[in-house]
């Protein structure tokens, strides 16, 4: 019998895409840049690779912060300081909540029959902030993050701390995330049961397993 929830935060409580776009436009404009569309795209290829590495272990947050504006800008034939862009850049996102549709529904129903804490990568205060000033954070008993932590999503010993401090047993949790890496695969590979949230309705890859799918948060009602 289920008695916990794991949560994942960033592109399922809080649409990442939508408030990374607007800081990404508004840097632009104050660092005097002319932005384009197309701009985006490359923002999420090279932010999205750099982030499965750090999944993998083999780069850390803070490196990452170091290289990854430099690292668009090159690609973009754009010249600019990426370090001074980042931290510009990381102040607007700190304070972007942009919701995803049915969050606080979703969290205020799993409240009332579970124990609910989220699970994210990205820093703690950041992640503290932000559900807070999306009015989430009340639904929250509380926030697991990497940081704090000391390994990130999908190892072991991430699930591992989440589930000692939960203190229910494996069978008794379920993780729900869109990430099929650090939160699917991530809590398979732990023992807990997953729910994989899936707005793009995107084709599982073989081998991936979860224990259940979701295109919109209301539809977790039909399961939990």
């Amino acid at each position: 019998m289920l008695k916990a929830i794991l949560v994942d935060i960033d592109n399922t409580l809080l649409d990442f895409n939508a408030c990374t776009l607007k800081a990404m436009k508004e840097c632009f404009f104050e660092y005097g840049l002319s932005y384009r569309e197309e701009y985006y795209e490359v923002f999420r290829r090279i932010n999205n690779a750099m982030w499965e590495e750090v999944e993998k272990g083999t780069l850390t947050v803070p490196r990452l912060y170091e290289l990854r504006w430099n690292t668009i800008f090159k690609e973009l034939g754009i010249v600019a300081d990426g370090i001074s862009f980042e931290k510009k850049f990381h102040r607007y996102i700190e304070t972007g909540y942009e919701k995803i549709e049915g969050a606080e529904e979703f969290l205020s129903y799993l409240s009332e029959k579970y124990y609910v804490a989220a699970a994210s990568n990205a820093p703690y205060e950041q992640q503290k902030g932000r559900l807070y000033s999306a009015g989430l954070l009340p639904f929250i008993k509380e926030l697991f993050v990497s940081e704090k932590i000391g390994v990130q999503k999908p190892a072991p010993e991430f699930f591992d701390h989440c589930i000692g401090a939960l203190g229910f047993s494996r069978e008794e949790i379920i993780i729900i995330g869109d990430s099929l890496s650090a939160d699917i695969k991530g809590g398979i590979a732990a023992g807990i049961k997953t729910c994989w949230f899936n707005p793009e309705d995107k084709a599982l890859p073989e081998g991936v397993n979860p224990d259940f799918q979701i295109k919109k948060l209301e539809e977790i009602k039909k399961i939990l």
